[in-house]
Order: structure tokens, then C-alpha cells, then sequence
């Protein structure tokens, strides 16, 4: 094509003849995408990789997103890829009419390695409809994007964007992705629950996704915000990854801290490991006693003289 825009768009094709009697068999055009990585983008990804491109990146759509580490049965190191978007976000249109909403946005999300080069690249595609008499109670709600992919220890980026497009407006991120290599005891990123499907509970021996436990189906939430209250409670996952070649037992220790200073301590009883040295674990914590602030979550897991930890933050709001 002469023009080299690359803009998502179908143009049509048009062949004309100068000779008569002939047949001309052509398709009706095409979608002016560019290829990334070697791969040809999907029409409705070119406004997000768009979004990607701009400096600054555009924040008129504000969302969460990470990309949390864990261990596959095969033992492979791999990230879940996280993208929390709050509808209220997004615009919904009434349909009085007909008795509906509607609303459309995609989201995005590409790995890098650390000299620039595309490991990966997840999107979809979200056109929605449903009764209007529903619309409150799903703008008030939030959509959860979750892609894994395998990933060897070593420095990442993770870019992400969100595209309305009916308010046409974007936001998009950049952010590091560290993957350590695995040495013996370890633990996977922290998540916190957003909600648990027991409906879609699956055997222990053909779960590999890290947010399908024997339980059920784990959706993950990025929200770090929590409303004080005396029924005020949190969720937080995790897996641990025991030492096999080691006798000594796994514990482990969630504390809670406000500037520094421990302000509560829990050291639950943890379920045997798997054939694999996994320990898929949900820590319920109860925060009826925490006052308006941030809280600094700190979770160590030892065995023997091997410790890993990690941590988090939320923030209690009245």
C-alpha cells in the first residue's frame, strides 16, 4: 500500500481492468496493522501498542497491574501477568430503549527482556452488554485480566495499557520485572484474594495454573485499599516452595507493621506439601483492630536455616 499509517483501520481494495471480458477475483481490502515481534498485531490492538508508544504514556484510564513470580510443576520459573481495571473507569452507555448498557475496552500486555526484545504479548478484547437495571452494581465492580507465561530468572519490563473505546481515552505502564533464580526454599509474588470460585475446584494433580488450588478457582485482586471496620478482613495468597532434599519442616510468619513497628503476628499451621514441594496457601487475616493508615504485610517462610520473604502494603481507609 502506498500509505505506510498503520492505524488499525479496514481500507478497502478496489482493482480495476483495462481489458474487457475478465475476471478479477480479490478479497474486499484489508486491516492497516503493523507486526510486532514478527507477529502481525490484531486490528484492535494497534490503539493500545499506539497508547504504549506515547510519551508520557497516557493515564486517563487509571488500573493496576503486576506480574506476580511463581514455580510450575515442571519446575519452571514463570510470572502471572495481573491486570486490575475498575469499571468505573470506563464509559457505559444506556440503551433505555432496549433495556441495556453497554460498554467496550481492551487491555494489553507485553514482556520485554532487558535489552528490549518482546518475550511475550497478551490482549483482549472486551465488548460488553447487559440489563440496564445491573449497570450500578457493575460499575462498581472491577475486571480482572490474567495471562502466565514461563519466564528464566532474569530483569524484565512489563507494559501494559487499558483502552476505553467509547470515551476513546487510554492509560498505560511500564513497570520492572525481576525473576531471581531458585535456590532451594522459595516463595511465589503475594496476591491478594479478590474472590474464590469453589465451583470451578479441580484434583491437585492436574492443577498448574497458580490460581487454581484444590479449593477452587482464585480470582487475584491489585486493590491494596481496605475499609476500616470491625468486619474488616483480608486475603492474601501465596505458594511456597519447600526444599526437598531437605527433613527439616516449612513454618511460617505473617506479621503486620505501621512505621516500622509490628503491630500484629500470626504464625498459622501450614498444610503438608504436594508431590512437587508446594505449599498453595491463603492467609485470612482479620484487621477489625487496625486504625486508618498504611500497614506494611510481611510474610517469611523458613526451613532449617533457609528463610525467604517477601512483603506488601495496604492501606486502611475509613
Amino acid at each position: 500500500p502506498s500509505s505506510e499509517r498503520f492505524d488499525g483501520k479496514f481500507r478497502r481494495i478496489l482493482v480495476k481492468v483495462a481489458r474487457p471480458d475478465v475476471k478479477v477475483q480479490t478479497r474486499s481490502g484489508y486491516y492497516a496493522v503493523p507486526t510486532l515481534g514478527g507477529e502481525t498485531l490484531l486490528p484492535f490492538e494497534v490503539a493500545l501498542l499506539n497508547a504504549l508508544s506515547s510519551t508520557p504514556p497516557p493515564r486517563a484510564v487509571s488500573y493496576r497491574s503486576a506480574a506476580i513470580p511463581y514455580v510450575s510443576k515442571a519446575g519452571a520459573q514463570a510470572a502471572s501477568v495481573v491486570i486490575d481495571v475498575p469499571l468505573d473507569q470506563i464509559q457505559f452507555r444506556k440503551e433505555a430503549e432496549k433495556g441495556v448498557y453497554s460498554a467496550h475496552f481492551s487491555v494489553m500486555a507485553i514482556v520485554k527482556s532487558q535489552s528490549g526484545e518482546i518475550i511475550t504479548k497478551f490482549s483482549r478484547d472486551v465488548p460488553t452488554q447487559g440489563p440496564l437495571a445491573n449497570l450500578e452494581a457493575v460499575r462498581a465492580s472491577r475486571f480482572i485480566y490474567t495471562q502466565r507465561t514461563e519466564l528464566p530468572p532474569g530483569r524484565y519490563t512489563l507494559e501494559t495499557s487499558v483502552l476505553d473505546r467509547a470515551a476513546e481515552k487510554a492509560g498505560a505502564k511500564r513497570q520492572a520485572l525481576v525473576v531471581a533464580p531458585r535456590k532451594g526454599l522459595s516463595m511465589s509474588g503475594l496476591a491478594f484474594v479478590r474472590s474464590m470460585n469453589r465451583a470451578e475446584a479441580h484434583p491437585a494433580d492436574v492443577l498448574d495454573d497458580p490460581f487454581e488450588v484444590p479449593a477452587g478457582r482464585i480470582t487475584p485482586g491489585l486493590d491494596d485499599t481496605v475499609k476500616a471496620g470491625k468486619d474488616a478482613a483480608l486475603a492474601l495468597y501465596f505458594t511456597l516452595y519447600s526444599d526437598q532434599r531437605s527433613t527439616e519442616p516449612t513454618v511460617l510468619a505473617i506479621e503486620f507493621l505501621q512505621d516500622g513497628k509490628p503491630v500484629a503476628r500470626a504464625e498459622p499451621q501450614l498444610p503438608p506439601a504436594d508431590e512437587h514441594g508446594r505449599i498453595p496457601y491463603i492467609a485470612n487475616s482479620s484487621l477489625g483492630s487496625l486504625k486508618p493508615g498504611q500497614y506494611e504485610i510481611r510474610v517469611t517462610a523458613r526451613q532449617g536455616v533457609a528463610a525467604v520473604q517477601d512483603h506488601t502494603y495496604i492501606t486502611v481507609v475509613e
